[in-house]
């Protein structure tokens, strides 16, 4: 594709930069023999996990490449991502050498520069969220880059007596999120916050499979029975980042009975050094854009 003669529109570039966001073999010292796996409860099991959660202020991946494909679209970007732990979430898009776009997404809003159109989107998230059907959820894109599912979920939702099997040299949890619709309190964590207004179902079923060497999340899946719908998202490699394991590689699968949508995000270059910076700037003369025009 040439991409200088190609000219994308707000709503298709916002709803790429998203999709991206919403889409990591591991080394380390620590080897455990995969037949002296024992038994483990999910709730000791997830403790581990959140004692090995990665430790960061400021992430940066300087170089990322992206490939998602959907029923009707192909593409690849490559460009930089940066984290501000908590705070927000900014990720530059080309294509060659060709800036595309950049988005700075935070708990309660997202801004998109388009340099080809020489325009820009800037609202709240939910906004957003609501024109393009897309969950903007903060704490779930900032776990997704990191393989860090601290933020979603807690030890104390897991029953007592809910144990982990062993499935393809992993532990394996299987759940169920139910789906409060009445509650909207801010102090939900778990899967279920972010899940509310995307599924229109009483329960959720997912699995984890998490690593016994160092207790890093492998894959989730997520399946609604109703909706017939089902994500996939697979960490297939890490790489020890300061004193933290993060991913490199991170696919994600979605399927339902009428759309299927596959990404994958390779990340390297990465630092967590506290120097990064963190400047999102839009150009004076750019236009602002209102999505749901276009």
């Amino acid at each position: 594709m040439n991409i200088i003669k190609t000219k994308y529109t707000s709503r298709q570039i916002i709803a790429a930069v998203v999709i991206i966001l919403t889409t990591a073999s591991c080394s380390t010292t620590r080897r455990i023999s995969v037949e002296n796996m024992k038994p483990m409860s999910a709730s000791k099991l997830i403790r581990k996990v959140e004692r090995e959660k990665p430790v960061y202020q400021n992430y940066e991946a300087k170089k990322i490449s992206v490939a998602f494909q959907s029923d009707d679209m192909s593409n690849s970007v490559s460009g930089q991502l940066k984290i501000k732990k908590d705070k927000k979430i900014i990720m530059s898009v080309k294509k060659l050498a060709l800036p595309i776009g950049k988005a700075m997404v935070t708990p309660d809003s997202l801004f998109f520069i388009n340099y080809l159109e020489r325009s820009f989107v800037s609202d709240s998230a939910n906004k957003i969220q609501k024109l393009i059907g897309i969950d903007l959820n903060y704490n779930l894109l900032q776990a997704l880059f990191t393989a860090d599912i601290s933020s979603l979920i807690e030890e104390k939702n897991f029953d007592k007596n809910l144990e982990a099997t062993i499935d393809s040299k992993m532990y394996r949890i299987d759940s169920k999120i139910e789906i409060k619709k009445a509650d909207n309190s801010d102090k939900k964590k778990s899967f279920e916050k972010f899940l509310e207004g995307a599924y229109d179902a009483d329960s959720m079923n997912y699995s984890l499979w998490i690593d016994p060497q160092d207790y890093s999340v492998k894959k989730i899946t997520l399946s609604n029975s109703t909706s017939k719908e089902n994500i996939t998202i697979l960490f297939n490699k890490f790489e020890l980042v300061g004193k933290s394991l993060f991913p490199q590689n991170i696919k994600m699968e979605y399927f339902s009975p009428s759309q299927t949508l596959k990404a994958e995000m390779n990340l390297s270059k990465q630092t967590v050094k506290t120097d990064n910076e963190f400047n999102f700037s839009i150009p004076d003369k750019y236009e602002k854009i209102n999505l749901s025009k276009n």
